[in-house]
């Protein structure tokens, strides 16, 4: 369990530490085990019935792994729709952060930061 902490105590907000108190009551300070940034995901239409109709979902996670570790607690089903049975996104999915491509960053290790926005874009196929 994590604690909020004040200001002056020494696993503050501002410190990478925060207070763990284990299911047998002991506590102790640890590294914070995730990061609190705030980014946004652009739901395509063909998903947006697992997101009860949300074309813009706010998510917190460090990297796009995460991310859709994140949506796929919030709106079951939608992780198998994005990655395959090796965990890789499907080649027929296209991922942005902020307009570049993750194929071209570090796929589902690309970092995110505060206020990024991904967009996920199934590829269209026809003539």
């Amino acid at each position: 369990m994590l604690v909020e902490l004040k200001k002056s105590d020494p696993a503050s907000e501002n410190s990478k530490r925060c207070l763990v108190i284990e299911k047998d009551l002991k506590f102790h300070y640890a590294e914070k085990p995730y990061k609190t940034m705030s980014t946004k995901v652009r739901i395509p239409t063909p998903l947006r019935k697992l997101t009860n109709n949300e074309e813009l979902v706010e998510i917190s996670a460090a990297t796009v792994g995460e991310a859709i570790a994140e949506l796929q607690t919030r709106y079951p089903g939608i992780q198998e729709r994005l990655v395959d049975e090796s965990g890789e996104i499907r080649r027929f999915v296209n991922v942005y952060v902020n307009e570049e491509d993750i194929r071209f960053l570090q796929n589902k290790d690309t970092p995110l930061n505060d206020n990024d926005e991904i967009s996920i874009i199934p590829a269209i196929a026809g003539g």
